[in-house]
């Protein structure tokens, strides 16, 4: 059911860094991977992991990291937090 719902989106990846830390310069490199998206709605939240989160997306590419940025269709989202499963990582996403 995961694998029909898998749709593709680009992963850029910022090679410098500003003053500030913020991987944001330059031209990013992009590749595209298949994830699964969801829309993550629920305020009220206990689990730190989860605030301010507005994507959580499943993905098979192990080298995703948080200094990544994903792009769903026109929006850029950070990847906030990753949770290494077996099967999939886990992605935490708060847009841009």
């Amino acid at each position: 059911m995961i694998n029909n719902e898998m749709k593709s989106v680009e992963v850029l990846t910022y090679s410098e860094v500003n003053s500030v830390g913020q991987k944001r310069m330059g031209e990013p490199t992009t590749k595209t991977v298949e994830m699964f998206i969801k829309i993550y709605s629920q305020s009220n939240v206990a689990d730190p992991r989860y605030l301010d989160v507005d994507l959580i997306a499943l993905s098979k590419d192990y080298e995703i990291s948080t200094s990544n940025v994903i792009k769903v269709e026109n929006d850029k989202y950070n990847v906030k937090f990753i949770l290494k499963t077996p099967r999939y990582l886990v992605l935490y996403l708060k847009r841009v």
